[in-house]
């Protein structure tokens, strides 16, 4: 997979695809994990996520990774942040890892937050039944992964064939600009159910096509909490 070269038309053509819903997403569940402060961002993309992020708040000592394997996009985000007039104390302790996820050592430490920004969904089921426990593991007890990603919706009726019309044009364009490893979309609730994980909030964006979720590491035994639900357009 190769996103350097679609990474300078990859805003206006999210734009024209979807306005601004994928970044509504991105953001809806920042104000819930503001006080983290080891953070690791998987496919971020040209900035906008960290930017948002780094705006939400700031405390001292935070410590973030991000991780991508386009170095163009990793240009665009540091440039982002260059000119987006925030501290440059908070950006200066970023560390850019320009690696790809399927071979990337996520290490031994631990992070309060992970996020997955519209990324999971470019890998085949046989590299996410690697990924996601990486990710998993990842998590310090407690910790949250927030999960930003197209999804098939499924009610009512028409929202399924108009999403899965959706996908099936996405899928067709990727594979054939970037070489896209996934063919098609894969369900992660049940694999990350497996890990120790709990869906804490879930909000959904243009008719279910578009979906943020955070779930949170538990240690077995401990209770699941109550899962709140959203729906916007």
């Amino acid at each position: 997979m190769n996103f350097d070269r679609i990474a300078p038309y990859f805003r206006p053509l999210e734009w024209l695809l979807f306005q601004d819903s994928m970044q509504r997403a991105r953001e809806c569940h920042l104000s819930k994990v503001r006080d983290a402060r080891s953070i690791l961002v998987l496919g971020e993309g040209d900035g906008r996520f960290v930017e948002a992020l780094l705006r939400a708040s700031s405390p001292r000592g935070r410590h973030i990774e991000i991780l991508d394997s386009s170095r163009r996009m990793l240009g665009l985000a540091k440039k982002r942040l260059q000119r987006s007039g925030i501290d440059p104390k908070a950006i200066a302790g970023i560390r850019w890892r320009p690696e790809d996820l399927r071979g990337a050592d996520l290490g031994q430490q631990r992070f309060d937050l992970v996020v997955t920004p519209f990324v999971l969904d470019c890998f085949s089921a046989e590299s996410l039944e690697k990924i996601v426990p990486s990710i998993a593991s990842s998590l310090q007890p407690g910790g949250h992964w927030l999960h930003i990603d197209f999804r098939e919706a499924k009610t009512p009726r028409w929202a399924r064939w108009r999403s899965r019309a959706w996908l099936f044009a996405l899928y067709a364009f990727f594979r054939r600009t970037v070489d896209l490893e996934a063919r098609e979309l894969h369900d992660l609730e049940p694999l990350m159910r497996g890990y120790s994980l709990k869906r804490q909030s879930n909000t959904r964006f243009r008719g279910g096509l578009i979906e943020a979720s955070l779930w949170e590491s538990f240690t077995p035994g401990q209770a699941s909490g109550k899962i709140t639900q959203g729906e916007t357009t």
